[in-house]
């Protein structure tokens, strides 16, 4: 690669020699990828996709008084029902510390209330109210729009590929988690 490079004069910019498929995408014909550079790649897209819808979801957030992580949380319990404040942390990996936080502002507003468990009286679980709900049904077209414009590149054909592939990798990831805390 040394030999590739060239001296440069004063404002000269010389290009640096790529490797096939790296960074661009391309790959000569019949010249294949290592799968973890594929997985690697992956990793980053899936990061860099994750960073620029939270980033429009939490501009449109803000304008509404509200918070990503407040939302997240009201959002989990308006779709799956009431969880434990553990559950809520992980699901939305947050500290736990912050989670507890979180839930007294939001039971503060009337958006949620702490119910004992019906399995186990000791337990505490978090479940949305009516004026939680209301405020989920105010602010999840905004979110909604923040994702139409993330994805405005891709047909409605390749949003449901997209949404098939995603779904099969956090299916299985969450099937896979679940049976690590059962111990399985």
């Amino acid at each position: 690669m040394a030999a590739a490079r060239k001296k440069r004069t004063k404002g000269e910019r010389v290009a640096e020699p790529r490797r096939a498929g790296v960074a661009s995408g391309t790959r000569a014909a019949g010249e294949r990828e290592p799968a973890s550079q594929l997985s690697g790649e992956l990793g980053l897209l899936v990061a860099r996709m994750r960073r620029i819808v939270l980033t429009g979801a939490q501009a449109r957030l803000s304008a509404m008084g509200e918070s990503l992580p407040a939302w997240q949380i009201l959002s989990r319990l308006v779709r799956e029902g009431a969880h434990s404040q553990r559950d809520l942390a992980e699901a939305t990996a947050q500290n736990p510390a912050g989670i507890s936080r979180l839930v007294d502002d939001l039971e503060a507003r009337g958006e949620v209330e702490r119910r004992r468990d019906t399995v186990d009286r000791r337990k505490l679980q978090v479940a949305v109210t009516a004026a939680g709900r209301r405020r989920f049904d105010e602010i999840y077209p905004r979110i909604v729009e923040s994702i139409d414009e993330a994805v405005a590149v891709l047909s409605l054909a390749e949003r449901r590929t997209l949404r098939a592939l995603l779904r099969k990798v956090v299916d299985a990831g969450e099937s896979a988690s679940a049976a690590r805390r059962r111990g399985g």
